[in-house]
């Protein structure tokens, strides 16, 4: 099983287009693929499903992934062929309780994550720090983290990199990447800023998805696409974002 999070503090960062893409990369490759929306927003969810008013039903969400009475998933299958754990209005109410936080800083529900039966498990998270935030440290093989080429994105990846050290003790192995995301390149800000964090973090940095119109457009259709299906991507647009995820889901 490889576990990715997806994660800033920042939001608006394009977490979610990056979790649509990831997922379609690995269902591509012939894997079984589950998202985990940790968000009460909901955004990969509704996605994924096309159903704008997923994020109020407030059974078999993924806040049941975190209660000590656990019985096990009933995941939603999407007609993209991955599975998903939906994100909801109510799935706050696992934050800022005494059992729950016990549950999701231990090796327990690690071990509960890691036994369900995907070859890959992406995880969308909130942006605000908490339980939601913290506990897919624990699980996941990899962690990545978009980032605008702004002053308050880098300072939320530096913030989520102090959050994993704490998380190494019981997850040694855990990995993190960055990606610079909706660079502008004519932006001299943007090409300024994008060059400070390559030298502060070097092959870190895996990659850099400019800021073009048919990313947006690809998930806004009937039927969402990758960008590399979407006809409106130029053919460098694609082979960008298709190498990108499949660099990161392989």
């Amino acid at each position: 099983m490889n576990i990715i999070t997806v994660i800033n503090q920042k939001g608006g960062v394009g977490k979610t287009t990056l979790v649509f893409n990831l997922a379609m990369s690995a269902v591509e490759q012939g894997k079984s693929v589950l998202v985990i929306d940790l968000d009460t927003q909901g955004n990969a969810s509704q996605i994924l499903t096309g159903d704008i008013g997923i994020n109020r039903i407030f059974v078999n969400g993924s806040d049941d992934l975190f209660l000590p009475e656990f019985a096990g998933i009933n995941p939603t299958r999407t007609e993209h062929g991955v599975d998903l754990i939906h994100g909801h209005k109510g799935i706050d109410r696992i934050d800022n309780v005494k059992e729950v936080e016990e549950l999701a800083y231990s090796g327990a529900l690690r071990a509960r994550i890691r036994q369900l039966p995907y070859d890959v498990v992406i995880v969308d998270t909130p942006p605000a720090i908490g339980v939601r935030h913290m506990a897919p440290l624990y699980w996941s093989d990899r962690v990545l983290i978009p980032l605008e080429p702004e002053l308050s994105s880098v300072a939320g990846l530096q913030d989520v990199l102090a959050a994993l050290e704490l998380a190494r003790p019981l997850n040694p192995g855990l990995r993190w990447m960055a990606v610079l995301n909706r660079v502008k390149k004519a932006a001299k800000s943007h090409r300024e800023v994008s060059d400070a964090v390559r030298a502060m973090y070097g092959d870190s940095v895996v990659s850099e998805l400019t800021d073009r119109t048919a990313v947006a457009d690809s998930r806004q259709q009937e039927k969402p696409q990758p960008v590399w299906k979407y006809r409106g991507s130029d053919r460098k647009l694609r082979t960008l974002w298709q190498d990108f995820c499949v660099q990161i889901v392989c």
